[in-house]
């Protein structure tokens, strides 16, 4: 998993967007998926393949894990680095990272998938 798996920390708290900002702000290339995950989850064994499956079908969509019509960041999401701009960076400091992620990409081509096997470490 090392050699296709890497890790970025911040270097300031900016909540729930520390797991996609870092690496988004180091990616080159616009055709890197970006995975987000929780880290008191414990996930199911395909999961990872169920999202990047779902991204392949639909290439230009965010693939999201969720029972409600609404990205977090914590449920598991796929993001192709292309569809960030500039614009994403200037989050309001006052704004939920959830309510900025929905804003940000409320017109914006989505799917959503119901996957049931994660669970929530005690």
């Amino acid at each position: 998993m090392k050699s296709t798996i890497q890790v970025f920390n911040c270097s300031k708290d900016m909540k729930q967007l520390n797991c996609i900002i870092p690496t988004i702000n180091r990616e080159l290339e616009s055709t890197t998926r970006i995975i987000t995950l929780s880290n008191d989850t414990i996930y199911g064994k395909d999961f990872i393949e169920e999202l990047i499956g779902m991204s392949e079908k639909h290439k230009g969509s965010i693939i999201y894990n969720n029972n409600k019509d609404v990205i977090d960041l914590n449920k598991g999401v796929i993001f192709y680095t292309n569809f960030f701009d500039k614009d994403f960076f200037n989050t309001p400091l006052d704004t939920n990272s959830d309510d900025w992620i929905n804003t940000y990409f409320k017109d914006f081509p989505k799917k959503r998938i119901n996957y049931t096997e994660n669970y929530k470490i005690l």
